[in-house]
């Protein structure tokens, strides 16, 4: 259905819907497992966002190839695509999208063990979060706490941080998310 689309996009010349295409077919791709047809699709929306001059765009995509990238154990760079993701989005002054760009530097910065960076960003996350009233966000940025907290043995901070984002997820309903959290 996707590559279909991406043609009609294409043929007609719509770029936003063979952006918004290409970002679904790399989010398909990685779900699939297949790393490098994601990373292409991702990299296909991103230079078109690029050439379009939509800059949100590029932040999103730049936060998804780092995601990407992160899961794939290349940190350094995923470091450097997030940086940039952060500074884009910070240019656009949609806090949504900046909350998203912290919690994701802050979990890199976690996987490179630099706490005091991972633990910086996921509390401004979190205060993105209750500024715009994003529970979901909120309870994203309380795991990523959690975590930091746990890496550096404040154990009763982080599982408060975890206890907190489980009574999020429930005042949002969102059971799933809350077996999440407990597992840390």
């Amino acid at each position: 259905f996707y590559q279909k689309a991406l043609r009609t996009y294409q043929k007609i010349k719509d770029q936003t819907g063979t952006t918004v295409t290409l970002n679904n077919l790399g989010v398909l791709y990685w779900n699939l497992g297949d790393f490098q047809e994601a990373r292409k699709y991702y990299q296909d929306a991103l230079n078109l966002y690029r050439h379009m001059g939509y800059r949100k765009g590029e932040g999103m995509v730049l936060g998804n190839l780092a995601t990407l990238l992160m899961a794939y154990g290349d940190y350094a760079n995923a470091l450097s695509y997030n940086q940039s993701a952060l500074f884009i989005l910070k240019e656009t002054g949609v806090k949504l999208c900046q909350c998203y760009a912290y919690l994701n530097l802050g979990l890199t910065h976690l996987y490179l063990a630099d706490h005091e960076n991972a633990l910086k960003n996921s509390q401004l996350a979190l205060q993105i979060a209750h500024e715009i009233g994003g529970m979901r966000f909120q309870g994203y940025a309380l795991i990523n706490l959690g975590h930091v907290l746990l890496a550096q043995g404040n154990f009763v901070e982080a599982e408060k941080a975890y206890w907190d984002a489980l009574s999020v997820w429930h005042d949002m309903e969102q059971a799933n998310l809350a077996v999440e959290s407990r597992g840390g």
